[in-house]
């Protein structure tokens, strides 16, 4: 039996729509009720973990987060910055919960997306809630105010970048010092 070209054309796409369906219905076998492969919040490798599970490995490094200052300096000038100053305080409910909907938000194709994502790439979660944009606005201003009188100058693009830095800084573990932007 001699098929047409057509023929084979359309058999090939629907055994390769037939096995992106199989790994799809895989993928949401070996997930269910957990939190997808390839998911980490802060170096922390939460996937294949339980909502509770993923709360408890997230616990701890939540309290040495909101605990432990952020060291920021520029030659002789060092600040250092508590992370409850610009309201960041991680709560592991809340990230676990960011976590494991990965993959399961905007079905069914940004899901599918997100889950392809995760297998391939890696999904990084950010701690919820994350720094208050208020908050740290106006402690960099304040900063660039005090700064100034230091002999630090910062422009508009430098406290832009101090300000991101900051959110950056405040999301991992270990914390390490921050360079802070500007002329001296």
């Amino acid at each position: 039996m001699d098929l047409s070209l057509r023929t084979k054309i359309v058999l090939a796409v629907s055994a390769l729509a037939l096995v992106f369906v199989y790994l799809v219905v895989v993928d949401i076998g070996i997930s269910a009720g957990r939190i997808h492969h390839g998911v980490e919040v802060d170096s922390i490798d939460v996937s294949g973990m339980t909502y509770p599970e993923a709360i408890d490995a997230l616990t701890e490094r939540a309290d040495q987060l909101a605990t432990t200052p952020l060291l920021l300096f520029r030659g002789p000038i060092k600040l250092h910055l508590y992370p409850y100053e610009v309201g960041f305080n991680p709560k592991p409910a809340v990230t676990a919960l960011a976590a494991l909907r990965i993959g399961r938000d905007h079905a069914p194709f940004g899901a599918i997306g997100d889950r392809i994502h995760a297998w391939f790439g890696g999904v990084k979660v950010r701690w919820a809630p994350g720094a208050n944009t208020r908050k740290l606005g106006k402690l960099v201003a304040q900063w660039q105010e005090d700064l100034a009188g230091k002999g630090l100058t910062m422009t508009d693009a430098d406290r832009k970048r101090l300000r991101y830095k900051i959110r950056v800084g405040l999301n991992n573990w270990p914390r390490r010092p921050l360079r802070i932007p500007g002329t001296l």
